[in-house]
């Protein structure tokens, strides 16, 4: 497999960045494995369980508490693209804080230039999906 740089992180430092914190070697190889599995999970999901509507509802409910609690919490929710990584007029998940007044904040990820790409060539793709529905 294509060597694959990541923009995942926790708490916001990258993985790269965050395995040498916890005394451990950041693996390309295990991160390429982890990509595929969490790219992968519904369809295991649903082979599993037979669906995938109570991640949804569990998804669902960690947002309506963001709001009502005023928690401004930082969640991955489908908004509104307004040039984010060269992307306009669609609606994408991104990192937002969450609070009272729904999305309070789109937070900005520092993406290498390959993975604006990838995330203009996934846009893309959405976009022609999209428009062989109508």
């Amino acid at each position: 497999m294509a060597r694959r740089k990541t923009a995942s992180n926790i708490g916001g430092v990258r993985l790269q960045e965050f395995a040498p914190l916890k005394n451990r070697t950041y693996n390309q190889e295990e991160m390429n494995q982890l990509f595929i599995e969490v790219r992968d999970a519904a369809y295991e999901i649903i082979k599993r369980k037979g669906a995938t509507y109570y991640a949804i509802g569990l998804g669902l409910l960690s947002i309506v508490e963001a709001i009502l609690g005023d928690f401004r919490t930082v969640l991955s929710v489908s908004t509104l693209m307004t040039g984010h990584y060269g992307v306009s007029d669609m609606c994408l998940s991104l990192p937002c804080v969450v609070g009272e007044n729904g999305i309070e904040e789109i937070l900005t990820l520092n993406l290498s230039k390959s993975e604006e790409r990838g995330f203009q060539a996934s846009a893309e793709k959405l976009k022609l999906t999209l428009a062989s529905l109508r």
